[in-house]
């Protein structure tokens, strides 16, 4: 079962190809680091148009848990109402 199941951010979200030691499969949010297939930039690329996409539709934008590829930057972005729990 994957991951992303218990939360809305990523429900929608194909799973990556990697499994864990119990066959776990797991989300791009969601994949531990160097596992996701695609570059630091392409998933902080990703995270932005999702966070993008969520804020157009008047929806929260949840991080929770979300295991960043390396370092993102939010300084320029005016996003509110952002869950990194």
């Amino acid at each position: 079962m994957p991951c992303c199941k218990a939360y809305r951010w990523c429900r929608d979200l194909p799973v990556v190809d990697y499994k864990d030691n119990q066959g776990n499969e797991y989300c791009l949010f969601h994949a531990p680091k160097d596992e996701k297939g695609i570059s630091l930039e392409e998933f902080n690329e990703f995270v932005f148009k999702k966070i993008e996409n969520e804020i157009k539709g008047n929806m929260d934008c949840d991080l929770a848990e979300t295991i960043f590829e390396g370092d993102i930057d939010f300084k320029d972005k005016t996003f509110l109402g952002i869950n990194f729990s």
